[in-house]
């Protein structure tokens, strides 16, 4: 269950300091050593992990195996989001799926994350952020105007708080100013706009 107070305490501290959180699931620049995993792994599977299992699982096509980097022993990692599908290959494999089978599942995922979930060609303008943020500020002005403490969001008319729907506002502002527009960040926005 997630705790609202922490992320909204999470939130006011990155407001104040300039920098909001950044969620890097995806991002192969963050890497677990291979000691890590195993035991990350092990833990959850009840199945002892060992850095040769995890370099079989590369060589089939599971997991990447990446060069940490700044590590000048040269280690190998694998992206957080890696242990996860560790765990669910190796359900599947135990109810029968073929190698085959699980390395299309591998590369499917992987093709997810490389193409559409990490990929900066989709790129946002500022432009097109302003005019999301535009829009937050009219919609939290048509709030105000009407006396209402709720604002309506979303394709299903949902409402939030007005003090919600602002802080969501500031963080969208926040991700307008330049240098700091990201595609996640113009994704951050348009999921509250649209989804909430």
């Amino acid at each position: 269950m997630i705790d609202l107070e922490l992320v909204d305490r999470l939130f006011e501290i990155g407001h104040q300091h300039g920098e909001l959180i950044a969620f890097i699931n995806f991002a192969k620049r963050a890497l677990l050593p291979l000691e890590q995993a195993t035991a990350d792994i092990s833990s959850a599977t009840g199945k002892g992990i060992t850095r040769e299992d995890l370099t079989r699982m590369g060589d089939l096509g599971w997991i990447p195996l990446l060069s940490v980097p700044h590590d000048p022993e040269g280690g190998i990692g694998i992206p957080l989001y890696a242990p996860t599908r560790i765990e669910l290959l190796l359900e599947l494999e135990r109810e029968g799926y073929s190698a085959t089978e699980l390395r299309a599942i591998a590369e499917c995922e992987e093709v997810t994350i490389d193409y559409i979930l990490t990929t900066e060609e989709i790129t946002y303008t500022e432009n097109e952020l302003a005019l999301v943020v535009q829009h937050m500020r009219d919609m939290l002005l048509h709030a105000e105007q009407h006396e209402s403490d709720e604002v309506t969001v979303g394709l299903s008319g949902a409402p939030i708080s007005r003090d919600q729907f602002q802080r969501k506002l500031i963080s969208c502002e926040m991700a307008a100013s330049p240098p700091k527009l990201t595609l996640s960040a113009f994704r951050g926005c348009l999921s509250i706009t649209v989804d909430t």
